[in-house]
């Protein structure tokens, strides 16, 4: 399931007969029906007994819709067309679909005194709605203004998600979950402002992540060394920022002489906290869990140091992999682990092979768990982050399936 904001206008009509009589279409639409109308005018579809349509007037939903708009006369952008597209093969009934423009409209801003209509088109082989809904808010008293469209593609990416796994449709991956070449508008403007002198073109981009995409794949559920190793197998330089205190804070990636970081790449799968689901801590002065998916690439600070060094330092060659050595890694630790001891509650320690390893969310270590070498151990905390975070998300789930069921009233979860 998709959805597309198509274009803003200042009326409704010429959309409105796009919508239900098909005017402007480059085919011919015969297979409409009204979704429903958040108006006092209703279908304007009149069919006779045979179920064809015999009239179709757009008049009186035209008139309420362009008198809410009149209110605000400070923009010529007062309507709103998009489109929710189902995948080849998979249809709702017209009662579900209303189910669907409800929680999306929701999803982006509309509320119950908002007006709008929807009409489903079964002319192709991608069953879709259109929406036409106006964004003047209707309460005088926040002086019609029109309702925000600021973030409004990943709000209703995030609702399409939701209504996937509701309905139990196909679920289609968000550009974050794929590789693809599309920068998008947001990445193509922030690629402008900050690097007004780097020339992007999407042949790089496809070339350089084609690369990357490789080397993840070759490296998830392994460490990082492995995957700034793979970087350099697949013909990629891997440059590690780090900070004062030793340990990596950026990313970013070299190719053909071309630099750029890993949040310009791709930013939901390339940076540090991306690929390890890590992050530095200043307090803690270490990496923690950020509680969000990886590529479940993970960073030991003993064993991966010396390779993230190595690509601090300069560009490393596969030679330069092969040959490192046991590197020092700087560690810093707590006076109370410095001294040998154990603390309990949210500040428990475990020194294991130089490195002071805090439990994750006050949890209290095991006897067993205080046993563990350096890298089983941290691997242990690691594990043990990924199910807070799997916790959480399961959590963020069920809390989207209760919104959606307000919707429609429907007490059966069919995903």
């Amino acid at each position: 399931m998709i959805h597309r904001k198509l274009t803003y206008r200042n009326s409704s009509g010429k959309t409105l007969r796009y919508i239900y009589r098909g005017d402007g279409h480059e085919h011919e639409v015969i297979d409409i029906y009204h979704v429903a109308s958040q108006s006092f005018a209703q279908d304007p579809i009149v069919r006779g007994a045979d179920g064809l349509p015999v009239e179709i007037n757009t008049d009186l939903l035209e008139s309420e819709l362009d008198s809410l708009a009149d209110k605000n006369q400070r923009s010529d952008l007062r309507f709103a067309h998009y489109i929710i597209s189902l995948p080849e093969n998979e249809k709702l009934p017209t009662a579900q679909w209303e189910q669907v423009v409800r929680y999306y409209l929701a999803a982006l801003g509309y509320d119950d005194l908002s007006k709008w209509t929807a009409a489903l088109h079964n002319d192709t082989d991608n069953q879709h709605v259109h929406i036409l809904a106006c964004r003047v808010v209707n309460n005088p008293e926040l002086g019609y203004r029109l309702i925000s469209d600021s973030n409004d593609h990943d709000r209703g990416m995030a609702a399409m998600r939701d209504l996937e796994r509701f309905f139990g449709l196909k679920v289609t991956p968000s550009p974050a979950e794929t590789w693809g070449v599309d920068l998008g508008v947001a990445a193509y403007k922030g690629l402008q402002k900050r690097d007004a002198s780097f020339v992007m073109d999407d042949s790089w981009i496809t070339r350089i992540r084609t690369r990357l995409a490789h080397a993840v794949e070759q490296s998830r559920g392994s460490s990082f060394s492995s995957f700034l190793q793979n970087c350099r197998r697949n013909g990629v330089d891997p440059i590690i920022k780090m900070n004062p205190d030793g340990y990596p804070v950026g990313i970013s990636y070299g190719f053909e002489g071309r630099y750029l970081s890993g949040s310009k790449i791709k930013s939901t799968r390339l940076t540090l906290p991306a690929l390890t689901g890590q992050k530095y801590c200043s307090q803690q002065k270490r990496m923690m869990p950020t509680g969000r998916s990886s590529e479940g690439i993970r960073y030991d600070h003993v064993r991966d140091y010396p390779a993230a060094k190595l690509c601090a330092d300069r560009t490393p060659t596969n030679k330069d992999f092969a040959e490192l050595g046991q590197a020092p890694a700087p560690v810093v630790v707590s006076r109370k682990a410095q001294s040998g001891g154990l603390e309990t509650g949210n500040r428990s320690v475990v020194k294991a092979e130089g490195v002071a390893s805090r439990n994750i969310a006050g949890a209290p270590l095991s006897a067993s768990f205080a046993m563990l070498s350096g890298k089983s151990g941290i691997d242990e905390l690691v594990n043990l982050g990924n199910l807070y975070v799997d916790l959480a998300l399961n959590a963020a789930h069920a809390k989207a399936m209760r919104r959606l069921r307000d919707f429609g009233g429907v007490g059966t979860d069919h995903s």
